[in-house]
């Protein structure tokens, strides 16, 4: 198959396009129409190198506009054969119509935006579509083609100025409509956990194995896999960046103890100063070129070093520069595929929240219980590799606990208009002292139980009868019995009691006060007098 394809011409494709993406596309009628278009082969070109090893990509935006051209010859049978035909001022709202019809339009009936079934072909198209238009105008400046590249310019200006009206809109409102009905759903710490611990006493026992007099080929795999899985879990990092480990990053990595500043060295803490010393770091190429660390524990220390040592001894291609090869090509092992493989023989409560995505997520999210400072939530978004801003807008979700327990008291704060008392505090300073929330019943009903189980466990002597209703009682200096009750003054006291609905509340009662002997004294001379 790969020989045909190099043996074509496929007038403008390279030959890195033909032996990696062309070769193993799918035949059928896109690839037909993909294969006999300059424009559309010229752009699989210029992404392929941006891309570089995800050749997949590649295929998938080129295969898109090859539908988009479908639809065009089928609304103008002739207008043209090429998407270079389509790339014209007065083509423009055809290409928007083509474009709705694969996205499948679906109108809103109550008079709102249009929403599409297939929002994010929308906005890739939009980008997709830019980017042939500079190749077009491009290719007809080096030709000397002035009405091309007249027709480009226009076809761009057209473009930049209703495409967001007419097609990226309604996507995006799409796509924010499904965002919010979406259940956010992140891994739970005792699946975390359980992974954690099946990977490291694989590892190790694994390490055992092969340092044995007769070590076996599924060993080894089987160890590449866990060490791959595990430093995917640990450092929430992504599968592919994580599978591209070069072995030159493990042989050459720094020795950190001994290039260490010493004023640094000395302010680290206890903690501090032993994780230094038991784990290691190098540097991978992350997403966009960007250089991200990766932190190794000590059990993935030992099988990196004996996965690297043992590459001849299981015949691992001397030209593979990955530390997780594959044994039959100059390629790495697939990072999501063998964290699956991990998932699969274990009994986890949600194994699909397991994956790059919602770890990094749910790290991200976590991460807000403690006070980060600035500085430290730019480490963390580092190590992730990405700036603040992103992992702030798209990592960092606001988990319903957070919003619950921090934001509302916040609301609460402003509703009941006491946000001045609360200046210069944070969230976790604020208490129900400084917020009036026996305003309102449902929360007076739940602080009122949680003092009541205070109470319960703090004094014994303190406990009522169940046949009783609870009574809380502000406190007083003086203790007197309902006998002694007078009719000078009172206390508020909150009484459980039963409603018609069978519901149980809390509600307000006034606890009289009996008068004291200086309370009595000039009263008592009133009706002396008379």
């Amino acid at each position: 198959m790969e020989s045909d394809i190099l043996m074509k011409r496929y007038n403008g494709a390279s030959d890195k396009l033909k032996r990696m993406v062309l070769s193993s596309m799918k035949r059928d009628e896109l690839f037909d129409v993909l294969s006999n278009d300059i424009l559309i082969l010229e752009y699989g070109n210029q992404v392929l190198r941006n891309q570089q090893t995800r050749k997949h990509i590649v295929s998938q935006k080129m295969r898109a506009l090859a539908s988009v051209l479908l639809e065009l010859r089928k609304s103008d049978p002739n207008g043209g054969q090429n998407i270079s035909d389509f790339i014209k001022p007065s083509k423009f709202d055809m290409v928007v119509e083509a474009v709705e019809k694969r996205c499948a339009i679906v109108e809103n009936d109550n008079g709102g935006s249009c929403q599409y079934k297939f929002p994010s072909f929308a906005i890739k198209s939009g980008h997709d579509f830019v980017w042939i238009t500079r190749i077009k105008r491009s290719q007809a400046i080096r030709q000397g083609d002035a009405e091309a590249e007249e027709e480009a310019n226009r076809y761009l200006q057209l473009h930049q100025a209703e495409w967001h009206v007419k097609v990226a809109s309604a996507a995006a409102s799409t796509l924010n409509v499904r965002k919010c009905e979406k259940v956010v759903s992140l891994p739970s710490v005792s699946d975390l956990k359980k992974v954690s611990e099946h990977t490291r006493s694989q590892i190790k026992s694994l390490t055992s194995k092969l340092m044995s007099a007769k070590p076996e080929f599924r060993d080894y795999r089987l160890l590449q896999k866990m060490t791959l899985a595990r430093l995917i879990v640990f450092n929430k990092r992504r599968p592919a960046e994580m599978a591209k480990l070069p072995v030159a990053s493990i042989l050459n990595r720094p020795q950190w103890e001994k290039c260490e500043i010493n004023e640094l060295a000395h302010n680290l803490n206890a903690l501090e100063k032993e994780l230094s010393k038991r784990y290691q770091v190098v540097k991978i190429v992350g997403k966009r070129g960007r250089p991200v660390a990766v932190i190794i524990p000590p059990e993935c220390s030992e099988s990196l070093k004996l996965i690297i040592d043992q590459r001849e001894s299981f015949c691992i291609p001397a030209g593979n520069p990955y530390v997780f090869a594959r044994s039959t090509s100059a390629s790495f092992l697939d990072g999501g595929e063998c964290l699956s493989e991990v998932l699969t023989g274990l009994d986890l409560k949600a194994p699909e929240t397991i994956n790059s995505t919602k770890m990094r997520q749910y790290a991200a999210t976590v991460s807000q219980v403690l006070s980060l400072g600035s500085q430290e939530v730019e480490w963390l978004a580092s190590h992730l590799g990405h700036d603040v801003a992103i992992h702030k807008q798209y990592y960092r979700l606001q988990e319903s606990t957070v919003e619950l327990c921090k934001v509302s008291k916040l609301l609460l704060a402003m509703d009941r208009g006491k946000v001045s008392n609360l200046r210069g505090k944070t969230l976790d300073e604020i208490s129900v002292d400084d917020i009036p929330v026996f305003e309102d019943e449902q929360i007076e009903e739940s602080v009122a139980m949680h003092q009541l189980e205070g109470d319960n466990h703090s004094d014994e002597q303190g406990k009522q009868s169940h046949h009783d209703p609870p009574v809380l009682e502000n406190t007083s200096s003086d203790n007197h019995s309902d006998d002694e009750r007078g009719t000078q003054g009172s206390e508020d006291q909150l009484v459980l009691e039963n409603t018609s609905s069978g519901k149980r509340l809390f509600r307000k009662q006034k606890k009289k006060v009996p008068w004291t002997t200086e309370e009595k004294r000039p009263s008592s001379s009133i009706f002396k007098r008379t």
